[in-house]
């Protein structure tokens, strides 16, 4: 029996860890965490050089600021902004086409309301008559229009604190007639206007298909 003494406790040792495991409860298997997809950055959203034909030259590209906005604009969601702007020769004394891009981020805003009201607050400027222009095909929320030089120089009118150039415009007040392309997808307002000597409307229309594109 002094055989077998030193068994019984090791026995009844392993028997307490068996039944330990058998009434824990299993471990809660941990949750997958996902990481928030990235935000592009908008600077992917603008018509880079190789979008436009060779005899497109690229002036300047950079980011807006808030402090370029009205209160107007921050209030509407305004987030970030991004311009580039090209020139294409015309060959001539007449003069240049400019190129401006201006890619906007709004948050919570619906674009079927704030591209209209882009257009009616860019109407506010006096000097200049306006046509509506056939929208390319760049999506249902989308208004196009041409601003014809009547006076020697614009008078820009601000309705509401709202403004052509602190709320959401991609040039300076005009000082010569344009073409403009806006159109919106997601919670992003895209802006594309041509001003001076610049070629056909077909021409902004094809372009402003090709940065509709680069939306995804």
């Amino acid at each position: 029996m002094q055989h077998y003494s030193w068994s019984v406790p090791v026995i009844i040792m392993a028997a307490l860890i068996l039944c330990a495991g058998c009434t824990s409860a299993p471990a809660a298997p941990q949750a997958a965490v996902t990481p928030a997809p990235a935000t592009p950055a908008l600077s992917a959203y603008a018509l880079a050089p190789s979008d436009l034909p060779a005899t497109w030259t690229p002036v300047s590209s950079r980011e807006k600021t808030a402090a370029e906005m009205g209160t107007a604009a921050r209030e509407l969601g305004w987030q970030d902004g991004y311009v580039v702007v090209y020139t294409l020769p015309a060959g001539n004394a007449a003069g240049t086409c400019t190129l401006t891009q201006t890619v906007t981020r709004y948050s919570g805003q619906n674009m079927s309301s704030l591209v209209p009201l882009v257009i009616a607050n860019e109407r506010k400027v006096g000097g200049l008559a306006f046509t509506d222009l056939a929208a390319p095909a760049t999506g249902p929320d989308t208004r196009a229009l041409s601003a014809v030089l009547v006076n020697a120089t614009p008078t820009e009118i601000s309705a509401g604190g709202m403004s052509p150039l602190s709320f959401e415009s991609s040039a300076p007040v005009a000082t010569e007639g344009y073409t403009e392309v806006v159109f919106g997808k997601g919670d992003i307002l895209d802006v594309i206007r041509m001003s001076g000597t610049c070629p056909s409307y077909d021409t902004l229309a094809s372009l402003s298909q090709t940065a509709f594109i680069k939306q995804g």
